[in-house]
């Protein structure tokens, strides 16, 4: 067994929940069952950048951010392969909302067809019934959760779970149809770490009464009304951008990455403004989706 020091500033990587653990295993045995393990983070992960490579520790729960860390980029001597990784995209603003959504190298052109002419009808009409009802659920939760945080300055973890897994299941349907992934999205609002799309809402220890009143009864008009606006014509654009994204597609068989980073940080934008406006967090959205 080969030493190593530490590679997170002194203390052990953290391990994916599903991962198992063996008793007395080398450094770069815990490495392999972090990263190189399929049965950790499943087949779908891509190589990371030269020089490094960034992971995630998945011990937080659905209601927490990823931690994220550096590693040399070397082969596991037990394993003798190169670690595969997928690099999340943690919000440099300090914000509570890190979304992620994978690049694909390549796409369908016949998936493509049928996202485009009859996505609306095997994805659009089955996974909408579901999120109607489901969205009336978490609207429901919002008001409950807003009488518990005037109470007792807390956001009920197991009510923040849940309609964290309605938003995550909402961009993830979101996404597909907009062509950025082939990955049909599942019926379900569940942590998946190797499903392209990633969505991390960090839970909230304490939350202000007084930010909870002020968002409450005049959030739609310092929040609502001057970034509604803000999207509503960057949604144009982005409706411009699925056109021409789609003829690119179809005789390239790829998504023009600059296109893609201009839908993505749509997503993040709208996002970070329903996470405030549904008192998931007290920090106001920038008026960006940049990560």
């Amino acid at each position: 067994r080969r030493s190593a020091k530490p590679l997170f500033g002194g203390s052990n990587p953290p391990v994916a929940s599903n991962s198992r653990k063996r008793a007395g295993a080398c450094q770069y045995c815990r490495l392999r069952l972090l990263i190189c393990s399929q049965q950790s983070f499943g087949p779908g992960w891509r190589n990371g950048r030269r020089g490094g490579l960034k992971i995630r520790s998945l011990q937080g729960g659905v209601g927490s951010s990823p931690t994220l860390g550096t590693i040399p980029a070397t082969i596991c001597p037990a394993t003798q392969k190169s670690p595969k990784v997928s690099v999340v995209m943690q919000d440099t603003n300090g914000g509570p909302v890190t979304l992620s959504i994978e690049y694909p190298q390549r796409l369908s052109r016949g998936h493509l067809l049928l996202k485009a002419f009859l996505g609306w009808l095997y994805a659009g009409i089955p996974h909408g019934i579901i999120l109607t009802f489901y969205g009336i659920l978490v609207a429901i939760i919002s008001l409950i959760s807003a009488v518990a945080i005037l109470f007792t300055g807390r956001y009920p973890e197991w009510l923040f779970n849940i309609a964290h897994g309605y938003h995550c299941w909402s961009l993830r349907l979101n996404a597909y149809l907009s062509l950025m992934t082939d990955w049909y999205p599942p019926f379900s609002g569940r942590h998946e770490p190797d499903h392209p799309v990633l969505l991390y809402i960090d839970y909230p220890q304490s939350m202000s009464r007084g930010h909870l009143l002020l968002k409450f009864f005049l959030g739609w008009i310092y929040a609502g009304i001057p970034h509604g606006i803000a999207l509503f014509l960057y949604g144009i654009a982005v409706s411009l951008v699925w056109v021409i994204s789609f003829f690119v597609i179809l005789f390239t068989g790829r998504y023009p990455e600059g296109m893609f980073r201009f839908v993505e940080a749509y997503f993040r934008w709208e996002m970070r403004l329903i996470v405030y406006l549904a008192f998931m967090s007290d920090r106001y959205p920038p008026f960006h989706g940049r990560a």
